[in-house]
């Protein structure tokens, strides 16, 4: 998901429409990844669409990125008080976001303890976990990205503060990539270690600002600092054959490899898409329904799985992904509607401005 903070410092003239039109695309991927729609599919297809959809989470750290970018300036060894400044008030809108959801997901979280007859304390400890290291409760999975890009965001003023120079940080940012894939390795294929053991229990996975988190905001702003915007025909090319090497070989390690330099290529298309392409208003529109599908689908999800199919394996998957699009978009529209005290109800829970 893009900061809308961030991406609303971009005058109108130099926006990428692209971006949200991708985008709103990836927050329907987001949607299809916890209905399971992949799993309407078999074989060679299935392995296409998680590929496509591994995508999506990855996308918005690189547009967040990106534009965190257009003010990551590094001057007489230290980075300017505007860049400082700009990621500080970024991490407090981020982590600010990430609580409201988390009391905004609260209830359902309660209630999935509750409905898996947890005890009180294993349910606190859970909720505790999840809420401050894992990222994600029952049924509100997608909260882990705002939990890793705050993370990321602590670490980028971590690294401003000491000014240590771009070119450093991004090496610290691959090194703990690859060091995740490897944990991610070891973890996958059984090995005993007590500290990896450890590791999982509290944090669950790698899925975070430290290991993924920071990676991702990172090509985001390298794309943003080389000022440069390839042909559509180059990212579709360089795109296809990523794409085609992780499909055919099949294999997690590499996927997770090659994922980040797939969406790359991804939004480096969106970026070529000029601004004339949709206007403004759908432009923002676009971006503030992808942010509501976002946040709210996951409420619907548990809805149709917990609620209407009884909480059963074999619900349909298709009508699952359809029901929660549709009930999300219908309830951004009317928090959108609703204003308090002359605010509305989307801007305080802060899906728009």
């Amino acid at each position: 998901m893009t900061d809308l903070k961030i991406l609303n410092r971009i005058p109108n003239e130099t926006r990428f429409h692209g971006i949200d039109i991708i985008k709103f695309i990836m927050s329907i991927f987001v949607v299809a990844i916890h209905s399971q729609f992949s799993l309407t599919t078999h074989g060679y297809l299935k392995n296409v669409l998680d590929i496509l959809f591994g995508a999506a989470v990855i996308y918005f750290f690189i547009a967040s990125g990106y534009f965190i970018g257009s003010y990551f300036k590094y001057e007489n060894r230290c980075y300017t008080e505007n860049s400082f400044r700009n990621v500080k008030s970024s991490f407090f809108k981020i982590a600010k976001m990430y609580f409201i959801w988390c009391a905004v997901y609260l209830p359902l979280s309660i209630f999935g303890e509750i409905y898996y007859e947890n005890g009180l304390i294993k349910s606190a400890v859970k909720i505790f976990r999840g809420l401050f290291f894992a990222g994600q409760n029952f049924y509100s999975y997608q909260l882990w990205y705002l939990l890793a890009f705050t993370v990321a965001l602590a670490l980028l003023l971590i690294f401003m503060k000491l000014k240590i120079r771009f070119r450093y940080i991004t090496v610290f940012a691959v090194i703990l990539f690859l060091i995740g894939i490897f944990l991610d390795y070891l973890h996958d294929t059984g090995h005993n270690i007590f500290l990896l053991n450890i590791y999982y229990a509290v944090f669950m996975n790698t899925k975070n600002g430290f290991f993924k988190g920071l990676f991702y905001l990172i090509i985001g702003i390298s794309i943003s600092k080389s000022g440069k915007i390839t042909k559509p025909i180059y990212s579709i090319i360089f795109g296809a054959a990523v794409f085609t090497v992780m499909a055919t070989v099949n294999n997690d390690s590499l996927t997770a490899l090659l994922t980040p330099v797939f969406t790359a290529f991804i939004f480096c298309f969106a970026l070529s898409v000029k601004s004339g392409a949709i206007s403004d208003s759908l432009s923002i529109n676009l971006r503030n329904i992808s942010t509501g599908i976002y946040v709210l689908h996951m409420y619907f999800v548990a809805i149709f799985i917990v609620g209407i199919s009884h909480g059963s394996e074999q619900y349909n998957y298709t009508l699952c992904t359809l029901f929660s699009i549709a009930a999300s978009i219908m309830i951004y529209a009317i928090l959108y509607l609703i204003k308090i005290k002359g605010k509305r109800l989307s801007s305080i829970l802060m899906i728009t401005n």
